[in-house]
């Protein structure tokens, strides 16, 4: 899906209609077009979770100096390569709807009617199913050494996700679990450690005895 956003009009440019050839409003105030755009912030977007959102912004270039965009409107059109992995919406802000590849473009329009771009790559992993483990002894004690839990987390083809954001906590108190996944046994009692990634869960159930 593409759109464009038309930034308003200077003076010199104010008898132009809104649909003119913005090289022509370009031409009237006396200001060549850009020859190079950047995305901002530049770097790839990597979701697990549907919905995330991304402001990008531009900045153009005119030789090694930066576009003055008070002289002169620019007409900014963003398109996603895949809307069903990212979409894009007219001021640049980008959703991530599923796992994938896709490209997100930046562009305004050059010199005779050819164009300026810029690229943002996309590549989402959506979380589909997180899984838990911990070499628990089959009776947790208090005196029991603290058991570091083991997680998997996939997409929704079954492909195991990289280094995914993930949440640790304890439903009640006789655990603790700590952010990097460390269960110490607190007090006696039944409760559960839990594992979260991108609203997705996993619990694993325990009795921590004297």
């Amino acid at each position: 899906m593409s759109f464009s956003s038309l930034r308003p009009l200077p003076r010199c440019a104010a008898i132009l209609s809104a649909s003119a050839v913005v090289v022509a409003a370009l031409g009237a105030c006396g200001v060549p077009p850009p020859d190079r755009l950047e995305i901002t912030p530049p770097t790839p977007i990597h979701d697990t979770e549907q919905g995330t959102q991304h402001k990008l912004g531009i900045t153009a270039f005119k030789g090694v100096s930066a576009y003055d965009d008070s002289k002169a409107p620019l007409v900014v059109s963003w398109k996603s390569s895949n809307p069903a992995v990212a979409d894009v919406s007219a001021d640049g802000t980008v959703t991530s709807t599923g796992s994938g590849k896709a490209q997100v473009t930046a562009s305004v329009p050059g010199k005779s009617g050819t164009a300026v771009v810029a690229t943002v790559d996309i590549n989402n992993s959506m979380v589909s199913v997180v899984e838990a483990s911990g070499d628990f002894p089959a009776k947790f004690r208090l005196s029991s050494p603290p058991v570091t839990l083991k997680v998997l987390v996939k997409d929704e083809k079954g492909q195991i996700i990289d280094k995914p954001k993930l949440t640790f906590s304890a439903t009640d108190y006789c655990v603790e679990a700590t952010p990097d996944g460390i269960v110490h046994p607190l007090a006696v009692g039944e409760c559960a450690v839990v594992v979260e990634s991108a609203g997705k869960r996993a619990s694993i159930p325990l009795d921590v005895k004297e």
